[in-house]
């Protein structure tokens, strides 16, 4: 064999050996509402292997999977199982190709616990900061509520290879395909602790999703009055009053005055921000979880990070 075949033997070797490659993972020559379909009956019928094979190594959806596939997501594992359980029954129909060659159009009717989930994690961080931290607990309590009945037509975007696109373009649709619970998934929480306060922040991905400030006081002995305390309260809540995903508050329980300033980052903006003291009026973009914890440390805070188990933390060292 002279050098040219030899070469182009070489060649041919090479490119059989991607087409191989390629027909092994099951997506060559698919039409994305296939691959799409395939997809959901996987999740529909516990399917867990087939279903992640769906997804890149990094996208949250695999630690869901973790509590259907038996290999475990710690102290989450009741409240994914639940999630799954709760979500595989959806009505999903694959209507067709979307607007654009790599999207598909989906019609969904499924539970929504978004409303459940926010309102039992709002209620945990207004008691108290470490019941917000008790995140299995007020996850689990969302779960045993009513919920709601959603309908939806959404496009699923779906890469060349066959695998969906991660939450930069589908992060709509897995929220309503887990049922208003993608943001949760794979999540982080900090606690860091000072002598004069206490912040609790609850991340995803490195990025900040909610964070709470709690400030405790014992009134006994100060000479203030209950009357003093609520004029306290009163006039911390108007100070953040009308901005954007802020919510402030607090109580007295004698002999207990308790603040608290909750932030919500999908909501805020960077006006609010800027107000509640989490970033400078130069910054843009999502805030770092990592990065709240780096600071705050700086500033003489005590913190712990936790993925209760889950295995987000190893993974990110990786």
């Amino acid at each position: 064999m002279n050098m040219k075949s030899l070469k182009k033997f070489f060649i041919t070797v090479a490119v059989m050996s991607i087409v191989f490659m390629l027909a092994g993972c099951g997506f060559l020559g698919a039409e994305p509402t296939e691959n799409v379909q395939k997809m959901l009956d996987a999740y529909t019928s516990g399917d867990a292997k087939e279903f992640a094979s769906y997804f890149e190594e990094d996208d949250r959806m695999h630690y869901l999977m973790k509590a259907v596939d038996g290999s475990g997501a710690g102290k989450m594992q009741e409240i994914y199982a639940k999630v799954y359980e709760l979500t595989k029954k959806a009505e999903i129909t694959v209507v067709g190709q979307g607007t654009e060659k790599d999207r598909v159009k989906v019609k969904i009717k499924t539970v929504d616990y978004s409303d459940a989930f926010y309102n039992s994690m709002t209620a945990a961080m207004k008691e108290s900061g470490m019941k917000f931290m008790n995140a299995p607990e007020w996850m689990m309590d969302a779960l045993s509520k009513p919920c709601n009945t959603v309908e939806r037509e959404l496009e699923v975007h779906v890469q060349p290879n066959g695998k969906m696109y991660g939450a930069n373009y589908n992060a709509e649709f897995f929220d309503v395909l887990t049922g208003g619970f993608y943001d949760y998934i794979g999540c982080t929480m900090a606690s860091c602790t000072s002598d004069s306060s206490k912040v609790y922040m609850l991340g995803n991905s490195d990025q900040l999703i909610y964070s709470l400030d709690e400030y405790r006081e014992t009134i006994s002995g100060s000479g203030m009055t209950a009357g003093n305390v609520n004029g306290v309260i009163t006039h911390f809540k108007a100070k953040y009053a009308g901005l954007a995903g802020v919510e402030a508050g607090g109580a007295y329980t004698e002999p207990t005055a308790k603040l608290y300033l909750i932030v919500d980052y999908k909501l805020a903006t960077n006006n609010s921000l800027e107000k509640v003291g989490m970033v400078s009026g130069s910054a843009t973009g999502d805030v770092s979880l990592n990065a709240s914890v780096e600071g705050l440390e700086a500033n003489g805070y005590r913190c712990e990070i936790t993925d209760f188990g889950v295995g987000v933390e190893s993974d990110e060292d990786k």
